[in-house]
C-alpha cells in the first residue's frame, strides 16, 4: 500500500523526537545525610562512660582479691587443723621423751623441822584420812622427802616407779594421772608448796600400795577405790606401813613424841603427830598429849 509522502514524513518526525531508552532520565534520589562532627558534650559523655566502666572493673578486682585472700586463709587454717589432728609419728628406735609432771619433781631433801611441818601441809577438816596424813608427816620429820623415805624413785614416760624400804625388789608404778587424782582427793592445803607436792605424791603412792594389797577388801577394784579406802577408819600404824617403814616402827609413849621423836599416836578417834611438844591439830598446835598414852615412833 502506498503511504502518502506527507504521512510518511510525519511518522518519521515523531520517531525522531521520541527519546530512546538510553536517554531516559532517572528518578531523582533522596539526598544523603551527612553525620555531624562530635561535640564536646559527646566526648565528655564518652569519657564518663569509660570511667564508670573502669571503676566497676576495679571494684570487681578488689572483690575478687578479697575472696582469694579469704580462701587462702581458710586453706591455711584447714592445714593447721589437719596437722593438729594427725597422730604424731615417733621415729623408730627413738625413746619417747619423758614428760615433766608440774605437780611433783623428786628432789633430794633433808628431814623437815617440826615447825615447818605444822602448816607446811595439813589435813582438811571433815576428812578421815588422818592415818595417812600423820604417817607422812612423821616420815618427813624422820627422813625428808620421797627420795629419802622410799628406797628409790624413778621417773618413767607416764609417771614414776617406786620401791620401798621393806621390799626394794617390789615396784609400785603410779601414773601422772593418778597423782593428779590423788591431789584432787587428798584435800591437802599448806603454805609450803614443795612439801605440799611431796605429800600429795606420797598420798598417791600410798593409794597404789593400798590397791596392790586390796585394802579393806575393795581397794583392788581401781585406783579410785583405793583412794577411798584411805579416807576411812584405819589402824594407827597403817599409814607408816604403806610408806614401807614397817621395819622402822617401834612402840613407845606420848612423852617420847613430845620430846621430839618422830611418830604418831591416837586419841578421841583421831590419829596425829606431835610437833613441838603438842598435838598437830589440822595444821595448828593443840594441847600437850598425856605423857603415858600409847604411841608409835620411827627409830
Amino acid at each position: 500500500m502506498n503511504i502518502p509522502p506527507r504521512l510518511s514524513n510525519t511518522s518519521t518526525d515523531y520517531l525522531a523526537h521520541t527519546p530512546s531508552a538510553d536517554t531516559q532520565r532517572l528518578a531523582p534520589q533522596a539526598p544523603m545525610l551527612r553525620q555531624a562532627p562530635p561535640t564536646l558534650s559527646d566526648a565528655q559523655n564518652s569519657a564518663s562512660t569509660t570511667t564508670a566502666r573502669g571503676a566497676e572493673n576495679a571494684d570487681m578486682d578488689t572483690a575478687l582479691n578479697s575472696i582469694m585472700d579469704a580462701l587462702s586463709s581458710l586453706l591455711g587454717n584447714i592445714k593447721q587443723l589437719v596437722a593438729q589432728l594427725s597422730p604424731k609419728k615417733t621415729e623408730p628406735n627413738t625413746p619417747a621423751p619423758i614428760p615433766a609432771n608440774p605437780r611433783y619433781e623428786p628432789h633430794t631433801a633433808k628431814p623437815y623441822s617440826q615447825t615447818a611441818l605444822v602448816d607446811g601441809f595439813r589435813q582438811q577438816r571433815g576428812t578421815m584420812n588422818c592415818v595417812t596424813v600423820a604417817g607422812i608427816k612423821a616420815a618427813m620429820q624422820r627422813f625428808g622427802g620421797p627420795n629419802e623415805i622410799y628406797s628409790s624413785v624413778q621417773k618413767t614416760p607416764d609417771g614414776y616407779d617406786i620401791s620401798m624400804r621393806d621390799n626394794p625388789n617390789r615396784i609400785f608404778h603410779v601414773t601422772n594421772e593418778e597423782i593428779d587424782e590423788a591431789t584432787q582427793k587428798s584435800g591437802f592445803t599448806g603454805n609450803n608448796e614443795k612439801m605440799l607436792k611431796e605429800a600429795n605424791f606420797m598420798y598417791a603412792v600410798s593409794a597404789k600400795r593400798a590397791q596392790f594389797e586390796n585394802n579393806d577388801g575393795r581397794a583392788s577394784e581401781s585406783f579410785s577405790a583405793a583412794l577411798a579406802t584411805l579416807d576411812s577408819w584405819e589402824h594407827t600404824h597403817e599409814g607408816l606401813y604403806r610408806l614401807g617403814l614397817k621395819n622402822y616402827v617401834e612402840q613407845t609413849s606420848a612423852i617420847d613424841l613430845a620430846n621430839g621423836a618422830p611418830g604418831v599416836m591416837a586419841s578421841d578417834n583421831h590419829v596425829y603427830t606431835v610437833l613441838n611438844g603438842r598435838k598437830d591439830d589440822y595444821g595448828t598446835l593443840g594441847y600437850r598429849p598425856a605423857p603415858w598414852d600409847s604411841a608409835l615412833k620411827l627409830r
